[in-house]
């Protein structure tokens, strides 16, 4: 799949950018997608919790995937 194969390409360097670029996947519309990118940005963790932030506030104008954006927020402060 393709997606599989950015996802290879993106993971091992995960810099801010790569994050975002994902972050921003969250709102395709293709389902399985979105649940692959929730999935991956789910292992990276809490330390990922500011851009996550970061990219709340800068996505105002999305009001679906701010709400994606706060159920990863609330998921990674669990994992603390």
């Amino acid at each position: 799949m393709r997606i599989v194969y950015i996802f290879e390409l993106i993971i091992p360097k995960m810099t801010e950018p790569a994050i975002k670029a994902m972050i921003q996947l969250m709102d395709d519309s293709d389902q399985e997608v979105v649940q692959m990118v929730e999935d991956k940005i789910r292992t990276l963790g809490p330390a990922i919790i500011p851009i996550l932030e970061s990219e709340w506030e800068n996505l105002s104008l999305n009001p679906i995937l701010q709400v994606k954006i706060e159920n990863l927020i609330h998921s990674q402060y669990f994992q603390k």
